[in-house]
């Protein structure tokens, strides 16, 4: 797909604006924090009994790592915490 639009505006724009993001600190943290919590909710699939509670366990892991502090992923997973205390 990358060479239907290869020598067109809109593909050169497109490049600069990932380079951009690769670049931006706070964009590359949001990512990683979000791809965190993924795995994290992928290995806790049926949230019901002792897996909910090694859940609930493991979010508070993933609050306390301050790699993943003021993300949009953290404010999420304080969500799920909320929900599920």
């Amino acid at each position: 797909m990358r060479d239907d639009f290869d020598g067109l505006a809109v593909a050169d724009a497109a490049v600069e604006e990932l380079n951009r993001f690769r670049r931006d600190n706070t964009i590359v943290r949001e990512i990683r924090a979000t791809e965190e919590l993924a795995r994290v909710l992928v290995r806790y699939p049926s949230r019901v009994g002792r897996e909910r509670a090694a859940l609930i366990k493991r979010l508070g892991t993933f609050l306390a790592n301050s790699r993943y502090r003021n993300t949009k992923a953290a404010a999420e997973a304080e969500r799920l915490l909320a929900q599920w205390r």
